[in-house]
């Protein structure tokens, strides 16, 4: 390196100062190479910087934190401008205006927890009389004008805040003698006596004012070893005023005299003036609002802890040594990237909190020290501004990339430090959120460089310990303590905002990452993923699950039902409302219904339709289709013509199998018509009648576990619906006997058979019992209400059932005493309401209450949560964790694993995943991957999920738009489609209404197109002959355009406030013009004034109070349709139990759902 200007000769020996080099070293290596590059700290950059001005040159901080050479910065400082005038020194006794940072910090205090920025130091004293400790403080007090400060009120009318310092240095010295207890630590002594009083000692907004520092000399020991504690208040001293402070100190002690008075407070305030009203300022303000402007403003770390409403700033500090591993990683990195351990621990910490939020850019906040102006260095005052330092996480960078990016970031934020928070925070439009700190909730702090370790003048040494008040400000500091060769880090964080095993997750997993970045320097950032080895032993655990003998996997089901009759043939095997099976009995059933398919040329690989009721010959049919290597098909009779035909173009039985009665008949013929192909009809056996005859046994097929057992269709966004092929193994692993099995159903058990044969958890109805031992009790078909079914579990003393989320609510809300002999009840489908899980734990201590969770895609369960006590029921449910033979992973957008609490998509393995969709090889490669996180078939759920500290997997909510709807999945982008291919309708926007699983609907607007008008029933009547009854929305409007948010998305909190059901009065109309009405005989002109209706009826008041409890609003009439009036299953089910459990009134619900009026239920 040449100098080349007078400045260069100039500051190249103050450079080479600073690094420790000899000004010949740095003239040949900084061409070359950084300032960090060459072992330079952030806290001898701002020396340097200081030392520069010193000597009127201009060198800005953040340049030398660069990445460019050093030579570089030196050549291309300039001359400082003028210096400004002093600042005039102000009446000891006036009101002076708060210094920067001080209001907030004050604010903080007296919002949140009063310790929250209180400071806490200690010093060991060598070398010293404790005598002279108080004389030497006193001197400090008198030299320093931050020592002697207190807050006051600057203006009573808007509470701002102001200081005044006290005319004479009277500092507040309290004297103690401590005799410790053998093997406790002293130091650790006063400082729990210390912070537990803080709040007690410290007290800024007191009147009259008291003191903001207070100072504790303790004697301990037969040494007499002396401890000088220091408490302050984080709005008058920052760290650097702590290490100026404790330095002085020494200096005194040692009999070293200091200039008196210490540079004044002011000073600061006059530089932050001058900065503020610079030319520029604002734009400044401007362009650095405008890079930020995009950037996530709030980084929240999923946790288990629940955040208060109300910040409270209370939290602990959890220290760790860095191991000798990761601190050479830690300064190989630094030296390989040339840039500063400052700068890779940033890095590093960033990745471990964007890996564990999701998020690929945050902010993460940096005190800076701003005090770059000599007179600045030996001021007692917060000159420490926080920065939000901008890091992003690019996945296709390299490491290296990655590291020069975030230090070129740190570079952005020194730059713009003059930029204050309280003014970078309403620039950015950042909403007040009183549940934490604005813009920044997690801080990086270098402590080491602004407080030594220890500190000597003379014979005097002084040993500095850092304390805690318990405050945390933010969500989570991560402090350097100390470097050297056992560098020691510490993590404050909220009790709000983590759990203390969250807080040492976080912790280790920034030393990890350290490791990982600096032994792949080259790699991409993609592939350092943060995880400890014990978290990732978590995370294998789950993606493991637990095992199952292989005998599982080649599992054939009808051959487990008839391994379990050879050894339990006169046990009762299914029962229904007429007839009652053996296990031998359902044995020759079953045969003599595969010999009616036999005859019909069914045999294996076969699909077939049951078009039979929910009893005992349904069950038989879909054993006998299984006991001859076919498959079943369900769908529900219910199903409109259209849709009937679209799921037949997917997967055409070749057979029908349907009963002599007219509803099998009529369903079999529709399945007749709408079968793109010939479809055989079998006729279904009497159950009762062929259980007494003899039929020569079936021969299986050899058992195959892949073999086809059933289909089962799901909502498709193409609109095109998707038939999930499930294999014989997948159901096997949901029953299959083990110690860690969902459900034990064995002999003497009773299961309720309840679900539509469409929906998987039929299988767990049907196939647990029969395999386990246990006897099915069939409900009969048709709709369900509380009470009845209530009945109905206690006449059939029911141990195990399974519910939807909906109906196990109602259940819960309306008749829990039908629960009064289960043991085990199992509910899914849906988000499961942890309130009436401690109901009826709190009633019933002996019931167990199963979360399961899983998509037709995995069979039934995927995970399941088991509560046996109501304290285990507190807060969201979690969905537990995988079941017997299926395992999940938690990964993120590019497939890649999330570190244990972390958010992320959830995808599942195992023996219950699906084949396929049938003839669909498209969505059947999107859904189901090989994927390089684990080493077998998986399929992608769509749902995010995090993995908790007590390792349960909670549920969060849709990575897509899919919702739950009567415990169907439900894309309502196919019912969008659905819409906007009707005439007349230009656009639609379809959206759930309602959080809980028994209440939520579907709500569709629809955008005319003008060519014709639009008539709102018969949408809904158009809809209804393409889509199942779930997919049709119970709530309707007609909008102008489709609304939507700032960020382009459907708004659907507008579409849902205008939308209402259809049999309301103005709901007809739907072309703009005037509201349909029917209309009456007697409303032309000179129609003779009506005569008052006359006052309804008790019954009917109760009537529409029913109805109105269900719906949420009155009906139109007496002959308005409660289905079209946006009732489903499960609100009748919600009205027919309010009317029983309220007023006693008992319902039939099968007369109410063939007439399902006002008028019917009210007579």
């Amino acid at each position: 390196m040449t100098p080349a200007t007078t400045g260069l000769d100039t500051l190249l020996p103050l450079a080479a100062d600073a690094l420790g080099l000899r000004p010949a070293e740095l003239r040949g290596r900084g061409d070359r190479r950084s300032f960090a590059a060459l072992g330079g700290s952030s806290l001898q950059a701002v020396r340097l910087v200081g030392e520069a001005a010193r000597a009127g040159v201009d060198l800005p901080l953040h340049r030398v934190l660069g990445p460019e050479p050093v030579g570089t910065v030196l050549r291309a400082a300039t001359p400082l401008p003028p210096a400004a005038p002093s600042a005039p020194v102000a009446e000891p006794t006036a009101v002076r205006a708060a210094l920067p940072g001080q209001t907030g910090m004050l604010s903080v205090a007296d919002l949140a927890h009063g310790s929250a920025y209180h400071l806490l130091f200690t010093a060991e004293v060598e070398g010293a009389p404790a005598a002279a400790v108080a004389p030497a403080l006193t001197a400090l007090a008198e030299r320093h004008e931050g020592l002697r400060t207190v807050f006051v009120p600057a203006d009573p009318d808007t509470g701002r805040i102001g200081r005044r310092v006290l005319r004479h240095a009277r500092p507040v010295i309290r004297h103690q003698t401590l005799r410790a207890a053998h093997g406790t630590d002293p130091v650790t002594t006063v400082h729990t006596q210390l912070a537990g009083a803080s709040e007690a000692l410290l007290r800024p907004y007191e009147r009259p004012p008291v003191h903001c520092t207070v100072t504790t000399v303790t004697r301990s020991g037969a040494a007499d070893r002396v401890l000088v504690s220091v408490l302050a208040h984080h709005a008058l001293l920052d760290g650097w005023s702590f290490g100026v402070l404790f330095d002085e100190l020494a200096a005194l002690l040692a009999g070293r005299p200091l200039p008196t008075p210490a540079p004044s407070p002011e000073s600061v305030l006059a530089a932050h003036r001058a900065r503020t009203a610079a030319p520029g300022r604002q734009e400044t303000l401007r362009d650095r609002a405008e890079r930020l402007r995009q950037v996530p403003q709030v980084l929240e770390l999923p946790t288990d802890a629940r955040r208060p409403a109300h910040w409270e700033a209370v939290g602990e500090r959890l220290p760790a040594a860095l191991g000798p591993a990761a601190t050479r990683a830690w300064r190989d990195l630094a030296r390989t990237t040339g840039t500063t351990t400052t700068v890779v621990l940033l890095a590093a910490y960033a990745l471990a909190l964007g890996r564990r939020s999701g998020a690929g850019e945050l902010l993460v906040g940096m005190p800076v020290a701003g005090r770059q102006d000599p007179a600045a260095r030996d001021v007692l005052a917060p000159c420490s501004p926080l920065v939000p330092v901008h890091c992003v996480l690019d996945d296709t960078a390299t490491v290296t990339e990655y590291v020069v990016a975030v230090s070129r970031a740190l570079g952005d934020a020194v730059a713009a430090s003059d930029v204050p928070m309280e003014d970078l925070v309403p620039a950015l439009g950042a909403r007040h959120d009183r549940r934490r700190n604005p813009l920044v909730q997690f801080v990086l702090g270098v402590h080491d460089e602004l407080i030594p370790h220890r500190v000597r003048h003379g014979d005097v040494t002084l040993h500095l310990h850092e304390g805690h008040c318990r405050g945390a400000p933010f969500d989570a500091t991560l402090y350097v303590q100390r470097t050297g060769d056992e560098p020691r880090l510490v993590l404050e964080y909220a009790h709000g905002a983590l759990l203390p095993e969250e807080a040492l997750d976080l912790l280790n997993a920034v030393e990890h990452t350290i490791e990982e970045l600096s032994g792949r320097p080259t790699a991409p950032l993609a592939e350092v993923r943060t995880t400890t080895p014990a978290q990732q032993a978590r995370l294998d655990a789950l993606r493991e699950g637990p095992r199952l003998p292989p005998e599982a996997a080649d599992s054939d089901l009808w051959s487990l039902v008839l391994a379990t009759a050879r050894a339990h043939p006169g046990a009762p095997a299914v029962r229904d409302r007429d007839t009652a099976l053996t296990y031998a009995e359902l044995v020759c059933a079953v045969t003599a219904q595969a010999a009616a398919l036999t005859d019909a040329g069914i045999t294996d690989g076969d699909a077939v339709l049951p078009a039979v009721e929910r009893g005992v010959s349904e069950i038989v049919a879909v054993l006998a289709v299984l006991a001859l290597g076919a498959h079943y098909v369900a769908i529900d009779p219910a199903t409109p013509d259209e849709r009937l035909r679209t799921l037949l173009a997917v997967l055409p039985p070749a057979a029908v199998l349907a009963t002599a009665d007219p509803a099998g008949s009529a369903f079999a013929g529709r399945v007749e018509t709408a079968c793109p192909r010939p479809v055989r009809r079998v006729a279904a056996v009497d159950a009762g009648a062929a259980s007494r005859t003899r039929q020569p046994a079936v021969e299986p097929p050899a058992p195959r576990g892949d073999r086809v057992a059933y289909v089962a269709f799901t909502s498709g966004s193409t609109g095109v619906p998707k038939a999930v092929r499930v294999p014989h193994r997948a159901v096997a692993r949901l029953v299959w006997p083990s110690p860690g099995q969902v459900v034990s159903c064995g002999p003497g058990r009773r299961m309720l058979r309840l679900a539509p044969l469409a929906f998987d958890a039929s299988t767990l109805e049907v196939f647990a019992p029969l395999v386990g031992g246990g006897c099915v009790e069939v409900h009969p078909p048709g709709l369900v209400a509380p009470a009845e079914l209530a009945r109905f579990l206690l006449e059939r003393e029911v141990d195990v059932l399974w519910l939807t989320a909906g109906l196990f609510r109602l259940m819960a809300d309306f008749a829990p005493h039908g629960f009064a002999r289960a043991c085990h009840v199992l509910a899914g489908g849906d988000v499961v309401a942890p309130e009436q899980v401690r109901a009826l734990l709190t009633r019933y201590p002996a019931l167990r209450v199963t979360n399961g969770y899983g998509p037709t895609e995995n069979t039934t369960f995927s995970t399941v949560a088991h509560f046996d006590d109501p304290c285990e029921g507190t807060g969201p449910l979690p969905i537990g964790t995988p079941i017997p033979g299926s395992g999940a992973l938690v990964l993120d957008t590019a497939g890649r694993p999330v570190p244990p609490g972390g958010v992320g998509e959830l995808y599942v393995t195992g023996l219950g995943l699906a084949l396929d969709y049938a003839g669909d090889p498209e969505r059947t490669a999107e859904a189901f991957r090989v994927l390089p996180a684990a080493s077998e078939r998986a399929y992608r759920t769509g749902d995010l999920v995090r993995l908790t500290g007590a390792g349960q997997l909670c549920f969060l909510g849709r990575a897509d738009r899919q919702v739950k709807i009567r415990g169907f999945r439900v894309e309502p982008d196919e019912i969008r489609q659905a819409l906007t291919a009707l005439p007349g309708v230009r656009d639609a926007a379809v959206v759930a209404v309602g959080a809980d699983a028994s209440e939520r609907r579907l709500a569709a607007g629809v955008v005319p197109d003008g060519s014709v008008t639009l008539f709102l029933p018969e949408l809904a009547a158009r809809l209804a002959r393409t889509l199942p009854g779930h997919c049709v929305p119970a709530l309707w409007s007609v909008l102008d355009e489709v609304p939507l948010t700032a960020n382009g998305k459907v708004d659907a909190a507008v579409v849902a406030a205008g939308a209402r059901p259809l049999d309301e009065e103005d709901a007809g109309d739907a072309g703009g013009g005037e509201p349909f009405e029917e209309p009456r005989p007697d409303s032309g002109p000179g129609a003779a004034t009506p005569a008052p209706a006359p006052a309804p009826d008790p019954a009917t008041e109760l009537a529409r109070a029913a109805w109105t409890h269900a719906l949420g609003r009155l009906p139109s009439g007496p002959d308005a349709d409660f289905f079209r009036a946006g009732g489903d299953s499960l609100a009748f089910a919600r009205m027919v139990a309010w009317l029983g459990k309220e007023h006693g009134v008992r319902i039939a619900p099968r007369e109410l759902y063939a007439s399902p009026t006002l008028r019917t239920l009210s007579a």
